[in-house]
C-alpha cells in the first residue's frame, strides 16, 4: 500500500480548462485542484513529461490563468485524464486561487 507525497492540498473542484498542447487547443475539464496543478480529465494522449499550457478561471482573479505545466501521470481508464504540475504559478494567481478554495466561489469556462 503506497502513499502520495503532495506539497499543496488538493481540492475537488470541476472546472472547465483549456489545454495547449503542440500548437492545438483541447478542451478539458478539472478533476481536482491545488495551487501545484490539476487533474485534467481528457481523452488527450500526452505523454509524461510533456509541457502544456493551462488557460482557466477562477470568479476570484479578473484575468484569466495560463500557467505553463508538465504532465506528471497519465490515467488511460476509468475517468482517462493527465496529472499535471504547474510551473510558474504568480503570486497574484496564488492568491487568487487560495481565496477560490477557501470561498468555493463558481467558475467560468475558460476563453
Amino acid at each position: 500500500m503506497g502513499f502520495e507525497l503532495r506539497g499543496n492540498a488538493r481540492y475537488a473542484r470541476a472546472l472547465d480548462v483549456t489545454l495547449i498542447a503542440g500548437g492545438h487547443e483541447h478542451r478539458a475539464r478539472t478533476r481536482d485542484l491545488s495551487l501545484g496543478g490539476l487533474f485534467a480529465e481528457t481523452p488527450l494522449d500526452l505523454p509524461v513529461g510533456a509541457g502544456v499550457e493551462v488557460a482557466f478561471r477562477v470568479g476570484t482573479l479578473p484575468e484569466e490563468v495560463r500557467v505553463p505545466a508538465t504532465v506528471r501521470w497519465v490515467q488511460r481508464d476509468g475517468g482517462a485524464g493527465v496529472g499535471l504540475r504547474f510551473a510558474g504559478l504568480g503570486r497574484v494567481q496564488q492568491w487568487g486561487l487560495n481565496k477560490f478554495f477557501a470561498d468555493g466561489l463558481a467558475v467560468t469556462a475558460s476563453s
